[in-house]
């Protein structure tokens, strides 16, 4: 597979999903599992090489080999009430390989049957991480406003992640509050399915918006590296 040939996915993705959906159920899958490798895993590897060199120079760091930045299809059901054995969306996500990659910040591309959803942040991070992450913004406080605004004017993005519900203390100014609050930080992206799923412009956006947060991703890991 070339370098950059990604043109799209096709409503062929799409009708997988919502098949999927219908019939979550193994004999189905096996017989259906060429129909997923052509429709969906195929342009996902595409699309993997298409942001390949732009993710690079975010963080070079960076798992990049298309093969293993893909979700898989299937669901591990072991813990969960919900026993579909398969997932009905398909995501690629760029973290460097470490053993602790829920707590360190990751940027995300997912596909569902009517909609998608982009962005960058923590999986699930700790409270020493989001403590610690307080204690930078109050610091550092300049520098960070600095990285909101930025994000705020492109108005790409908005801030996600459980918060507490009593207002914590910190003297910040009202623009930053909203950030100290959260247990949990990211910023996402959430869209209907639209014409640049199909005709290949998705990869422009993703790189693009992914770009706009180099800035926040570069803050967060300065973090992180204090807690190693």
């Amino acid at each position: 597979m070339k370098k950059n040939s990604f043109n799209g996915f096709t409503h062929e993705t799409l009708n997988f999903f919502n098949d999927l959906l219908l019939n979550n159920n193994r004999p189905w899958f096996e017989q259906n599992r060429e129909r997923y490798k052509s429709v969906v895993y195929a342009p996902f590897l595409e699309l993997g090489h298409a942001l390949m060199e732009p993710m690079s120079k975010i963080d070079p760091g960076f798992e990049l080999r298309p093969e293993k930045i893909i979700s898989r299809i299937n669901r591990d059901i072991r813990f969960s009430n919900d026993k579909s054995p398969y997932r009905s969306n398909v995501w690629i996500s760029y973290k460097r390989p470490q053993k602790e990659w829920m707590e360190a910040p990751a940027f995300f591309f997912e596909l569902m049957p009517d909609s998608y959803r982009y962005g960058m942040g923590f999986y699930n991070a700790g409270k020493s991480t989001m403590d610690l992450f307080r204690s930078e913004m109050v610091k550092r406080e300049d520098e960070f406003l600095k990285i909101v605004n930025s994000i705020s004017k492109k108005a790409i993005f908005t801030v996600e992640g459980e918060a507490y519900k009593r207002r914590l203390e910190n003297g910040l100014s009202d623009s930053l509050q909203e950030w100290y609050q959260k247990k949990n930080l990211y910023l996402m992206k959430t869209e209907d399915i639209g014409d640049e799923i199909f005709n290949g412009k998705i990869s422009t956006i993703l790189s693009d918006g992914f770009k706009s947060l180099e800035a926040l991703y570069n803050f967060l890991w300065s973090i992180k590296l204090k807690e190693m």
